[in-house]
């Protein structure tokens, strides 16, 4: 066999590393991750403007294959930040922390109850907004810029898109009700 010829073989290497680094995150971006960039200030001083995330794709809901129909769903991890469905603009994808439950002053289940039927299409059951119970609470960390559940309430655990991996950021109560920690 004849060997390559060198002038040859330095183009094909970096042709086919550019072709193997691009097929590597197409297969990722596709399959188990996804890389999103924050465009606001509601999650400051955990996420900055113009910072990327990594979210690492899971739906926390089990469905049947046929009708796709959730069968199990998980609730969310307190602390954590989730990618997620605006429930008011679909087509939008909104980051926020999940919240152990709803302060006092959130909407009530009675005033979601024609928003709730609308998102989930009239699932049954589906009528009871709490955390935990097949719905997340969700706040953004800098209150005055975010849009978060204290304005839309619950959101079904069946619109979560993903988990934020990188940064790895926690929100964290403070024991006087001060949400300002992180880990």
């Amino acid at each position: 066999m004849k060997p390559l010829n060198k002038k040859l073989s330095l183009p094909l290497v970096v042709l086919m590393s550019l072709f193997g680094g691009w097929l590597l995150v197409h297969s990722l971006k596709t399959g188990l991750m996804d890389f999103a960039r924050v465009t606001n200030e509601s999650m400051l001083p955990y996420l900055k403007p113009q910072q990327l995330l990594v979210i690492l794709k899971t739906n926390p809901c089990l469905r049947n294959p046929l009708s796709g129909q959730a069968l199990w769903c998980r609730s969310c991890e307190t602390g954590k930040a989730y990618v997620f469905r605006d429930p008011r603009a679909p087509g939008r994808k909104l980051v926020k922390f999940a919240m152990a439950s709803p302060p006092a002053d959130a909407p009530r289940a009675a005033d979601l109850r024609r928003d709730i039927i609308w998102f989930t299409q009239g699932a049954a059951g589906a009528l009871n907004p709490r955390s935990g119970d097949g719905f997340c609470y969700f706040e953004g960390s800098n209150r005055e810029q975010s849009v978060d559940s204290r304005h839309f309430g619950a959101v079904p655990v069946g619109e979560i898109l993903g988990k934020v991996i990188y940064p790895q950021i926690q929100y964290r109560e403070e024991p006087a009700g001060d949400r300002k920690s992180v880990v």
